[in-house]
């Protein structure tokens, strides 16, 4: 029992010591100082308080009311450090307050980068990953990892890979799009409404374009050079 619920004990006994020598009309116990809430006066107990048969003898009376309750107040100091003590456990667990304003914060989360497009974000800390994710329609086949058949695919699901570092609300990414072909570099502005605005820095052909015969800032130009691009929240 904790020295609080102890001395919430002792209390309640020296009150009811108090009350029961008073009202069987015999002197209080020196140790117990006087009460002005209760007057001196002389009357008939009844013979049944709380349970206990109440005799003439005030000091047994009181006695065996004191132990009554000292019994109840250690099961109730019991039953309420079984309440508490889980929460003042809980209490100590560290608050971890939400960032401060220009703060290191994630921007992972999926963007409508254009129709049909979305972009993915995966942030490490000071690095990102970038994907943009789109569907092709066409007539495609692939031969089976045994190549024994071949697979029709009418629709194929693309990625372009990109990366690079992030710096409070910017970041420069760069990779590759259009299956490889072409190099592409972008600066990402975060936004506060969580939206992004990319601007593209940089196109140029990779070996496997020139070859092809393949302008890369005529197919990466057929965007615009600056993109606003909203964040995609599925709870809406």
């Amino acid at each position: 029992m904790s020295l609080k619920c102890l001395a919430e004990t002792l209390a309640l006994i020296r009150s009811a010591v108090q009350t029961l020598r008073t009202f069987s009309g015999r002197t209080k116990m020196s140790t117990f100082p006087e009460s002005p809430s209760f007057p001196n006066v002389n009357v008939t107990v009844a013979p049944i308080v709380a349970g206990y048969p109440v005799v003439r003898n005030g000091a047994s009376t009181a006695a065996t009311v004191s132990r009554s309750l000292l019994q109840y107040v250690a099961l109730a100091c019991q039953l309420v450090g079984a309440v508490v003590a889980p929460l003042a456990v809980a209490a100590t667990v560290p608050f971890e307050p939400p960032p401060a304003p220009g703060a290191a914060v994630s921007y992972d989360g999926i963007y409508q980068w254009s129709t049909g497009q979305y972009l993915s974000l995966h942030q490490d800390e000071g690095n990102m990953i970038a994907t943009i994710y789109f569907n092709k329609d066409g007539n495609f086949t692939f031969y089976t990892p045994d190549g024994k058949a071949m697979l029709p695919v009418p629709q194929l699901d693309i990625f372009d890979l990109l990366s690079g570092p992030v710096t409070g609300r910017t970041a420069k990414i760069s990779g590759t799009r259009f299956h490889r072909a072409c190099n592409v570099s972008y600066d990402f502005a975060f936004n506060s409404d969580a939206s992004i605005t990319v601007t593209r820095t940089a196109v140029s052909n990779s070996a496997a374009a020139n070859a092809a015969g393949i302008s890369c800032s005529t197919t990466i130009g057929a965007e615009p050079i600056t993109l606003t691009v909203p964040i995609i929240r599925f709870n809406q």
